[in-house]
């Protein structure tokens, strides 16, 4: 490494002229330029292309649970209709837990 250093600092240098200073400038700004669409590509891809290859909406059309309707009775209790392979059950939820309310027939 230290070979490496000795041959780096041996490469003769030249000062610096107005135009080797444009040219740098200009290869600044299409750095910057090629960062800006690089961060707009990586977040468009995040936004759009990772949900859609998500593990989880593969799965979520073979799901045997499905929550029918949802009933607010105070801010944070709610009543829960839940269908659970083919059955109907009633659950109510709030900050402490879930309970089992009744099993419901699907004609009601």
């Amino acid at each position: 490494m230290f070979m490496t250093l000795l041959e780096v600092a041996a490469i003769p240098t030249e000062m610096a002229t107005r135009t080797s200073a444009i040219d740098f400038t200009f290869l600044f700004v299409k750095m910057i330029a090629a960062l800006v669409v690089c961060c707009v590509a990586a977040l468009l891809v995040l936004k759009y292309l990772v949900p859609k290859l998500s593990l989880a909406n593969r799965f979520a059309s073979q799901d045997k649970i499905k929550i029918i309707s949802r009933v607010s009775l105070a801010p944070k209790q709610y009543l829960y209709l839940v269908k659970v392979a083919d059955k109907c059950i009633l659950l109510g939820g709030t900050d402490g837990g879930i309970n089992k309310i009744a099993d419901v027939e699907e004609k009601e």
